[in-house]
């Protein structure tokens, strides 16, 4: 069963894949919590972050599996893309570092311990 935007209830008796809104098509679908039923059966409820819909489902073992791997290889994408920003940003520091090092821009004395207490440097802290 779901609440959309407008109130209404509806329920979904099927879901292909449980990362699938049934509403809009999303698979960006998200757990909100489960519980276990008898015979092998889970209880879930989950929520669409694009239409806002509400679903509540009973899915089998296998659904709940399935859908566990779906959701760890998106977190691993997010992962991925996370540690391949940071790399790209590092990169582009060092490059940048790199550039006044060879302009002489930067000395010795830019990293004198009193250039770092200076009020900048305590806000990035």
């Amino acid at each position: 069963m779901r609440n959309d935007p407008s109130g209404r209830r509806s329920t979904f008796p099927h879901m292909s894949g449980l990362e699938t809104c049934p509403s809009c098509d999303s698979p960006l679908v998200q757990p909100l919590s489960s519980s276990r039923r008898k015979a092998g059966e889970v209880n879930l409820k989950l929520r669409c972050p694009e239409c806002e819909a509400r679903i509540s489902i009973v899915a089998t073992e296998a659904q709940v599996a399935a859908y566990e791997d779906v959701l760890d290889d998106g977190r691993d994408g997010v992962k991925r893309a996370y540690d391949r920003c940071v790399a790209e940003s590092m990169e582009a520091l060092a490059d940048c570092f790199g550039r006044a090092l060879t302009l002489d821009l930067v000395g010795a004395d830019d990293f004198a311990a009193g250039r770092l207490r200076s009020p900048v440097v305590r806000r990035l802290r």
